[in-house]
Parts: structure tokens; sequence; C-alpha cells
């Protein structure tokens, strides 16, 4: 069955400018409905139909298909059927034939994948007995208790005896919420409307059904949305706000011991750390025996082949599920990078948040299939790869729909500090339009706080508890106490960056009138007397009139006798 999502987008907005692309916690308010239409495991094509190219643009970056339409379908009063249909003549022209039409207007940004999903399957089973499907929610206050104006005077809407029935007694009200709208092509050609004869209601949560009309409404959802996305983004690792997400990269530093793996644990989340990362690997799985040792694993490991080096450091099922159990007991999220598909098994087994992908793997586009596949986020290392290799990689995520983080990468055990090109991390931004961390590998701290001064979300560091331990990642590592001072200085500068509007602090409102400088009396100037340049000085304090109007003071009359060395206030002359 060909199900098409047709989101209809003006550009004209009267109560909101532009409403349809206005950020929204950060993002297109319509980019909201495509990205759960997207995510919808019924939908086959998704269409934005609108008459605006900017929202056509901003439609692109998010890869929905736009169609423009006629602009005698986009005025104030233009039936919204017109522009379907529309829609519909355009696609068949394709060769695309939708048995299934689902209207998702862009103005209901809380609507999620799981509405569409549930709307869609209970019109399925029951197509045969209804015409068509409308989300609707509660009234949140029965609109029996309705009153009206009548004469002056304040009267019931529905007769007084409402008002003696208590609130639970009366009976539910639902209205719609202008969500989702449901129904067959052939229906919607006879009806000419999404509401058919026979309608089948999908009731939604209040909560996701603002529908949003004004600024009002804008405001109360973006609340909602930034609560939401509290929850969720400390799940996939990313704050709202200049709040970065740290992790501490333990990947094999555990040196195959359980005992230092918890160990790692404990001095990352006392450093302030909000997730610990491990690597997750079957030897057999994902290296020769013959593999030769890079350069940095040879100079500081011992095992004569790579093979044999990674064997050490494999850590069994039963040790992964402990340490993520240990990690939860500790409250610090626990992450894994999967480098076979057993191992992403293993990790989606135990229930890990998001996936990290090295960036060894940003060309095994079968493993970032099969990761993206399992629906959780994924956070990408790009260290190796040029912008197309990136490119590919992105567009293979982006078409499974689920959540992306780039993490700009320079690899090298230690990085030199004159390879790293800070500025490469809003170049990502801005050629992806997708959130940037950064993970370092050169030696110190400075390189991490400086990313986050260009926009890195998450920032990620290796971590050990001695840089002289047996292991190819120690001496790239950094050791607890060098990473609280990493945590505490990047929350300094965080705190610093603000919002970059320019205020006037309180503590310089209490220093600005000591440090700055009014007009004062050079002289004894008589009560009547007419103010001369020569009788007047510049001098602290600042509480008097300020020096830029001492043009203006020159020629007026002193009200009372000023005596010298007095500060001029306006109430002294005339």
């Amino acid at each position: 069955m060909n199900i098409l999502a047709i989101i209809p987008a003006r550009g004209g907005s009267k109560g909101i400018p532009n409403k349809n692309i206005k950020l929204i916690s950060g993002n297109p308010l319509i980019s909201y409905s495509i990205k759960a239409a997207f995510k919808s495991r019924f939908i086959n094509k998704i269409v934005v139909s609108t008459d605006d190219f900017r929202i056509a643009r901003v439609s692109k970056d998010y890869n929905a298909e736009v169609i423009i339409r006629p602009k005698e379908f986009a005025g104030d009063i233009s039936p919204i059927i017109d522009a379907v249909i529309h829609v519909l003549n355009c696609l068949e022209a394709k060769g695309y034939f939708a048995d299934l039409v689902v209207l998702l207007q862009p103005t209901s940004p809380l609507r999620n994948q799981e509405d569409i999903d549930k709307s869609i399957e209970l019109f399925i089973k029951n197509k045969e007995t209804h015409d068509s499907l409308v989300s609707i929610c509660e009234y949140e206050h029965s609109p029996y208790w309705g009153l009206k104006i009548e004469d002056g005077y304040l009267k019931p809407q529905f007769g007084a005896d409402y008002f003696k029935i208590r609130r639970q007694d009366l009976s539910k009200l639902y209205m719609p919420n202008g969500s989702i709208f449901i129904i067959p092509k052939e229906g919607l050609l006879n009806f000419k409307s999404f509401y058919g004869k026979k309608i089948l209601p999908f009731i939604m949560a209040r909560e996701r059904s603002i529908d949003i009309d004004t600024i009002i409404d804008f405001k109360l959802a973006e609340l909602l949305i930034n609560e939401l996305n509290d929850d969720i983004n400390t799940e996939i690792g990313l704050r709202r706000g200049n709040s970065s997400f740290i992790i501490a990269e333990v990947g094999v530093n555990h040196n195959g011991s359980l005992t230092v793996a918890k160990r790692l644990i404990n001095e990352a989340k006392k450093a302030g750390a909000d997730a610990v990362k491990f690597q997750t690997f079957k030897t057999e799985s994902i290296v020769t025996k013959s593999a030769p040792k890079a350069p940095y694993q040879a100079k500081f490991t011992t095992e004569p082949s790579q093979y044999e080096m990674i064997r050490k450091l494999e850590l069994s099922e039963g040790e992964f599920k402990e340490i993520s159990d240990y990690a939860q007991k500790k409250n610090i999220i626990f992450l894994s990078s999967p480098f076979d598909f057993e191992s992403v098994d293993l990790l989606n087994k135990i229930g890990v948040v998001a996936f990290k992908l090295g960036s060894g793997e940003i060309t095994n586009l079968p493993l970032i299939e099969y990761v993206a596949a399992k629906g959780k986020p994924i956070i990408l290392s790009t260290g190796m790869a040029s912008i197309s290799e990136i490119d590919e990689a992105v567009r293979l995520i982006r078409s499974k729909c689920v959540d992306l983080i780039l993490m700009y990468c320079v690899t090298g055990y230690p990085a030199k500090i004159e390879d790293v090109d800070l500025n490469v991390i809003k170049t990502l931004k801005s050629t992806f339009n997708l959130p940037v961390g950064f993970s370092d590998h050169t030696p110190g701290i400075e390189m991490a706080i400086s990313a986050v001064t260009l926009g890195a979300s998450v920032i990620e560091k290796h971590f050990t508890l001695d840089r002289d331990m047996d292991g190819p990642d120690h001496k790239a590592s950094i050791e607890p106490h060098e990473f609280r001072s990493m945590v505490r200085s990047i929350r300094n500068v965080e705190n610093a960056l603000g919002d970059g509007v320019k205020r006037i602090t309180d503590e310089e409102k209490q220093i600005r009138d000591v440090v700055r400088k009014s007009i004062i009396s050079k002289n004894d100037i008589a009560k009547g007397s007419i103010v001369l340049k020569d009788d007047l000085c510049i001098k602290r304090p600042g509480t008097g009139i300020s020096p830029k109007f001492m043009d203006s003071i020159v020629g007026k009359v002193a009200k009372n006798h000023i005596k010298r060395d007095e500060v001029l206030t306006w109430d002294k002359i005339e």
C-alpha cells in the first residue's frame, strides 16, 4: 500500500510571520513534522506542498520532497483540498499513485511518530467501516460551562442546569486538534475533504495536541519541547543551551580488567563526565591474525600482532552487562563503540541509549546501516575522512531517520596541535546542518575547551587512571585530575559564553557611577548667573550630568548658588 504524507505549508502567516520556518527550540517548526513522518513505519513518501521558496529550501534540507503549489492554491481563503489534489496530480504524472493520504499539519510540533503510526494502523483496521480518520483531543474545559453575553448580562450558553453538574459527571467532549487527517485517495476525491461521512476518531494527549496559531501557542509548545528534549537529550548525550555533553572515553584503557573498568567509571563520575564510553568488539570479527599494528600501537605495546593486542582487551557479554549496570548505579551514562555486527546486537540488547561509531567505521557502510536500523541516535566520528566520505555516511544515516551527531576528530595518538583546525567544527555544522562535537586526541585539555567556544555540543576525551599503564591508548589519554580541570574549565567557558546580548551587569551598575565622570563646577556660581564654560570641568563621580551634555549646560542659568567642586544635576540649572 502506498501511503503518502502531505505537509501543507503556506508562506503567508498573519499571526506569526514565517511561522512554518520559525525556529522553535533551535529547529524550524516544519522540521518536527518532517522528522516524525520519516520515522513512520507506514509512510513511504513525504511531500511538502508550499508556495514559499524559503519553506521549500528548509524542507529539502530535511530530505522532504517539495512540490510548489500554484498561487491560486496559496491564498488565505484557498481550500487546503485544492493543494492536496494538486500534489496527487503531480505525483501521478511521475508514476506514483497513493492509496492512502495522510495530512500532517506543520503547526503540530509535538505530534510524534507513535501518534502517526497508531492512527494509520487504527484506520487500516477499520477502513471497511469508516471513511476517514481525524485526530482529536479532550476539551480542557467542558463547553457545557460556556457563557455568553446577552443584553449586557452573563448567561450560560447551554442552560443554567449544566452549572449544577460536577465536572467529573459531565460527558467527555472532544475537538479536532488539527494534527492528523487520514483518508483513502478515492474518498478524498469523492468527498473533496478529509472529513468523510463516517469519521474514525484518534484521541491524542492534550500535551501533544498544541496547534500553533498564536505567539502564545508558540511559546507554550517551545516550553513543552524543551522539557521533552531535556529527557531525550540527556539520554542521547546532548543538553540544551550552551551546556556541552562530556564523554570520558575509556575505550580499552581498562586493559581487559573488570575491576579497572569500574574504577574508571568511578573516577569519570567524580571528574564530572556525563558519560563513560567503552569499545565493544569480537577480535575474530574485526582483525586478521596477520594485521600489523599502527605505529603508535607498536610503540606502546609488546604483543607481536594487532590481533594478539586486541584479543587481550576483549570483554565478554556478561562483563559489558555488569559494566553497564554499574554505570547506571553510579548515575553516569554508559556508551560503547561497536566494531562488528555481533557487538551491535550485544549493545542493543544491553540497552544503550545511543551508538558511537569510531572514525575507522565511517566507510563501513554495511555496519553503519546495521546500526541505523536499530533506530537509536548515532554519534559518528569523522577522523581520516573527506567531506565526500562524511556526506556518504550522513546520507545513509539520514535515510534511516535516526538522530545523528557528528564528531570532528583528528586521528593521531596523540594528535599534533598543528594538525588541529578547530574551525572545521563550524564547517561541519554549516555543511551538514547537524550538531557537531569534538573528539579530542591532542595532549592536554586546551583544544577541548577551545572547541566549546566554536559550538561543539559534545566533547570526548580519552581517559585513563595512569598514563604509565601498559596499553595502546594510555599515552594519549588524560588522568582523573586533568579531566576534572577540563570539565571545570568547560563549564566556566559555557557560563561566560552567554547568549550574545550586550547587557549591563549588576556589578557594572555599582561601579559605573564611581568610575564615570560628571560635569563639575570649577568655580562658585552665584544664583541667577549664566553658566560659562570656564566655570565647568569634568571629574568623577558619574552621579551628575554626563559630560556629553557640556555644550547644553553652557549658557544656562543657575537656579541656586552652586559651590565650587559641586556635581551638577539638572535641577540646579534652568
